[in-house]
């Protein structure tokens, strides 16, 4: 009997756990939908132009590259951006010293224009820029910086995490019947009420 109670704690952890995070989805976006999150974090590196000469500008690189992850009105947006920087000498690097590492910033829902990202857009499918429902990658170029993205609208995970707690709604509730019913849970089959065992599936009672 004990052994059976732990089964049915271990079948219904992940029911509970998709109820969790899907409270948390719902949360976040409606926080969202008043002010905007961002937990970025970034690393350099430096690289050397053996063609010009070391002291002027050119010959040193340096990409930072970002990877983020934002949350918007109504999407979450996966974002790897990278930013060149040309210097003259190796120390010029140390600029962007205080912009490495984690950082976490909001900002106001307003800084967004929803324009930019409509709900559905498959006009640009064969470059690799389409968008439908809200899911989609994105490009942008601006200067030194560029950024890929990937938008995902919190209906899906929500969808998604929904499904296995609907199934054990409807598996719980056709369980309750069968035992209103006096039928043996798994299979539903009429048992006595000197019956221990289902001879159907050989399920206990």
């Amino acid at each position: 009997m004990r052994s059976q109670d732990w089964r049915d704690r271990l079948r219904r952890a992940p029911v509970a756990a998709c109820v969790l995070v899907t409270a948390l989805i719902a949360a976040l976006w409606f926080l969202s939908s008043i002010r905007c999150f961002a937990l970025n974090h970034a690393r350099g590196s430096v690289a050397r132009n053996t063609q010009t000469p070391d002291g002027q500008m050119g010959a040193w690189e340096f990409t930072m590259t970002t990877r983020s992850v934002q949350t918007g009105p109504h999407w979450l947006r996966l974002v790897r951006a990278e930013y060149l920087s040309i210097m003259s000498t190796e120390s010029e690097k140390n600029r962007f010293d205080s912009q490495l590492g984690w950082k976490a910033t909001s900002f106001p829902r307003s800084g967004i224009r929803n324009d930019w990202y409509p709900w559905v857009d498959l006009a640009d499918m064969t470059r690799g820029r389409w968008r439908f429902l809200g899911l989609g990658p994105g490009l942008m170029v601006g200067g030194a910086q560029t950024a890929r993205m990937f938008d995902i609208p919190y209906w899906l995970p929500m969808v998604v995490l929904a499904t296995p707690v609907l199934f054990a709604i409807v598996r719980q509730r056709r369980q309750a019947r069968r035992a209103r019913e006096g039928g043996c849970l798994k299979c539903g089959y009429p048992l006595g009420p000197e019956m221990i065992r289902c001879p159907e599936c050989g399920s206990e009672r």
